[in-house]
C-alpha cells in the first residue's frame, strides 16, 4: 500500500504534509518489520514446541514461506524497474530518430540545390530588370546581362 502511494503523481500537490505523514510512516515500517519478524518466529518456535508439530501456512513453514513472499516482492520490484527502464529506452529511440528526421528537414530547408539558388536569381533578375521576357527564355546556366 505504502508503494502504490508512493507511485501515484497527485500525492505531490496535496497539502496538509502528506507526503511528511507518509515518509515518516515508511520509515516506521522499514524500521518496525525486521522485530516484527523476529517476535513472529519467536512466538511460532514458542507453539510448535508446546504443539509438538510445524506450523505450516499453505503447506509450507511459516520460514519458507515469509523469504517465499519477500523473494516474490523482490522479482516484482526487479521487473518493474525492468519494465519502466525498457520504456525509457524505446521512448529514447523513437525521439532520436524523430530528431534525426528532423534535423534532415531543417537541413534540407537551410541548404537548397544550386538549381533552386538560379531560378531564384533568374526570377529576381527577371522582375525587376527591363529585359525580364529574354531572362526568362534563357537556359539557366546562361546569366543574362542587361544594363
Amino acid at each position: 500500500m505504502l508503494k502504490e502511494r508512493s507511485n501515484d503523481p497527485s500525492r505531490l500537490s496535496n497539502r496538509g504534509g502528506t507526503l511528511l505523514k507518509e515518509e515518516k510512516e515508511r520509515s516506521r515500517v522499514n524500521k518496525k518489520l525486521p522485530r516484527v519478524e523476529k517476535e513472529l518466529e519467536d512466538l511460532i518456535a514458542k507453539w510448535e514446541k508446546q504443539q509438538r508439530r510445524p506450523f505450516l501456512i499453505k503447506g509450507k513453514l511459516i520460514t519458507e514461506y515469509i523469504v517465499n513472499q519477500w523473494h516474490q516482492y523482490n522479482q516484482q520490484q526487479e521487473q518493474e524497474k525492468e519494465k519502466k527502464h525498457h520504456i525509457r529506452t524505446k521512448q529514447l529511440e523513437i525521439e532520436n530518430q524523430m530528431e534525426t528526421i528532423n534535423q534532415s528537414l531543417t537541413q534540407k530547408r537551410r541548404l537548397p540545390s544550386k538549381e533552386t539558388l538560379k531560378s531564384s536569381k533568374l526570377r529576381w533578375i527577371g522582375e525587376d530588370s527591363s529585359c525580364s521576357s529574354f531572362a526568362t527564355t534563357m537556359h539557366s546556366s546562361q546569366a543574362p546581362i542587361c544594363y
